[in-house]
């Protein structure tokens, strides 16, 4: 389970995702949710541990985190980012390809 929990001026709010840690064939698995009472909307990702930035798209730019400095624990790398009420999320990806590198095994628990 990959979860998140926002807490700030008279707002608490926490959210999550289950499920295997990557979708097979796939290097990003997200789940995003607006706080309600914040407007801001959340985005929470985990992925592939030699993706070296992860990007979120949203209605109005490209978010392009450096994921080369973010520890692995539990064999994926770990992101959380606040959308501005203003703007909408629309998807999350790494670079070039979906598809894992040769040899790269997502893990499985």
């Amino acid at each position: 389970m990959t979860s998140i929990r926002v807490e700030g001026r008279g707002v608490r709010s926490g959210w999550g995702f289950g499920g295997p840690p990557l979708e097979p064939g796939k290097r990003v698995r997200f789940n995003y949710n607006r706080v309600d009472g914040e407007g801001t909307e959340f985005v929470i990702a985990r992925f592939d541990p030699t993706l070296p930035a992860l990007h979120l798209e949203t209605t109005r730019r490209v978010i392009t985190v450096d994921a080369r400095p973010l520890p692995v624990p539990f064999g994926l790398k770990f992101w959380a980012q606040p959308i501005p009420a203003d703007e909408e999320f629309v998807t999350a990806y790494g670079d070039a390809s979906e598809s894992p590198p040769l040899g790269w095994t997502p893990p499985t628990h």
